[in-house]
């Protein structure tokens, strides 16, 4: 009796640890390779930067190559640190509100925002949408899901975080992000001018890229002055003074 106990909770607890070893090699970060838009360059609409946490973030608006042409823009936003991360960073959020005039876009692969992966081959001209360099999309599924998460908050706003110190501290000046809009949820494109075959849109056709905002964690363990430890000898002392009174 006692060894068929035994073998049914070494069972049970085997279970338990692939489950844990599972659930800690995977995570629901989405991402967004260069070729999500297409082979070919997408049509660049602006360009701007900004600034969150003392970090400058690159931002273009574009009309993907494969889902625009003529009038129609299937709009996204692309955006990349472009500064080093604070020392010590050890977790990244990035929040970015959908603006007004749009809806976040989850028809067909896209989850409305992503990881930009460098995905460079395959392209018929030089690919233009910002991407992490030396990232895959298999180099963020390996990170534990405990140290990522992906959502939106409560003002409707997506958010991804990261908290691997190795990888912001290898890929954080240079992360690419992005944010994927249309003008309903069944996923329609805007409507804009255009040249030729090519969206050309204006400021009043699409809406303007919103600024990113990043949360970021550094580890701040300070560490003592040396006034700071030579005022605890004092106490130190009478601490084992104490403790020698208390024996005896």
């Amino acid at each position: 009796m006692r060894s068929s106990t035994t073998l049914a909770l070494l069972f049970t607890l085997s279970a338990a640890s692939l489950l844990a070893v599972s659930s800690a090699s995977a995570n629901a970060v989405p991402t967004r390779p260069q070729s999500a838009y297409g082979d070919g360059p997408s049509y660049i609409q602006s360009t701007s930067s900004s600034a969150s946490e003392g970090v400058t973030i690159n931002e273009e608006s574009f009309c993907s190559f494969s889902d625009s042409f003529d009038t129609n823009c299937a709009l996204s936003y692309a955006y990349q640190i472009a500064s080093p991360l604070p020392a010590g960073a050890t977790g990244l959020t990035i929040t970015i509100a959908v603006p007004a005039g749009a809806v976040l876009d989850t028809n067909g692969s896209s989850n409305g925002m992503g990881i930009l992966t460098d995905d460079s081959s395959g392209f018929t001209g030089t690919p233009n949408v910002f991407y992490t360099a030396g990232v895959s999309a298999g180099d963020l599924a390996a990170l534990p899901s405990s140290e990522t998460s992906y959502g939106v908050d409560g003002s409707g706003d997506s958010y991804i975080t990261i908290n691997d110190p190795s990888f912001l501290a290898a890929h954080g000046d240079g992360l690419a992000f992005v944010l994927d809009v249309a003008t309903d949820t069944s996923g329609d494109p805007f409507t804009c001018g255009s040249s030729g075959t090519t969206p050309v849109c204006s400021s009043g056709q699409i809406p303007g890229a919103p600024s990113p905002e990043l949360t970021i964690t550094t580890s701040s363990t300070p560490t003592p002055e040396p006034g700071t430890l030579l005022s605890l000898f004092p106490a130190l002392g009478l601490l084992g003074l104490y403790r020698r009174r208390s024996k005896s």
